[in-house]
């Protein structure tokens, strides 16, 4: 009935996502946790005011869809998930920050720790080959840039724990249409994807994070989540 209220975990039966529509190969499981939990009452809130009825209104599913995802009850082309899978909440934590005007889409001019979502063309380089990869000037990077980007992913290298030791961080970058950002992923967190069939390519990139910092030429996020949208996808945002 109109104007009768939802759960959170009613309005998520609502998303569903869309199988292989975006290769999603990166995911921070550990921080998209603790960012989703630490709103989890405000997304609570926001899901609440979610009508029931034929769908959400039409506001929500503008943004779930910007967000990537499709609303409305799932069917054999497409994938439910629950508030306990990573990804779920990875996508509706960014559905969320974009309602209520938290999420960035201008990584230079953002403040740090804002959350940010960056998006162009650009590519994704293994660690081995972030000092010199031919990438960087395929994608009209100065060398003077890469080598900024270099010592940030061996100044972050530095920073093992008692599992991962010596980590490794692969680069990704997107030139957007408002600068270059770049994030540094985790290896550990890139196992089991299909990471490695994207190295060298270039693609439209884009990183869902938090602001760390500017570089001169170029700004720096803390990945949560990072997909790719290959050649004739439709862009959003």
């Amino acid at each position: 009935m109109a104007g009768e209220r939802q759960s959170v975990s009613d309005t998520i039966e609502w998303l569903s996502f869309p199988r292989q529509a975006y290769p999603n190969f990166y995911l921070n499981v550990q921080r998209i946790d603790q960012r989703f939990q630490g709103y989890l009452g405000s997304i609570r809130e926001f899901n609440q005011s979610v009508e029931k009825s034929v769908e959400p209104n039409a506001k929500v599913k503008t943004v779930f869809l910007e967000a990537g995802v499709n609303v409305g009850r799932g069917t054999g082309a497409e994938i439910a998930y629950d508030l306990a899978k990573p990804l779920a909440q990875a996508l509706v934590l960014r559905a969320y920050l974009a309602t209520v005007g938290e999420l960035q889409t201008d990584a230079r001019s953002a403040p740090v720790t804002d959350f940010v979502l960056a998006r162009g063309r650009g590519a994704l380089i293994q660690p081995n080959d972030v000092a010199d990869s031919p990438q960087w000037q395929e994608g009209g990077i100065s060398p003077e840039v890469a080598a900024e980007i270099e010592t940030e992913q061996r100044r972050q290298a530095k920073h093992g724990t008692g599992a991962d030791p010596e980590p490794l961080y692969w680069a990704t970058y997107a030139n957007t249409d408002r600068g270059l950002v770049v994030s540094l992923l985790g290896d550990a967190s890139l196992i089991g994807t299909d990471a490695r069939s994207w190295s060298g390519v270039e693609m439209t990139y884009c990183i869902f994070g938090q602001k760390i910092r500017d570089w001169q030429l170029w700004t720096l996020l803390q990945p949560l989540h990072v997909w790719v949208e290959p050649p004739g996808k439709a862009s959003w945002g």
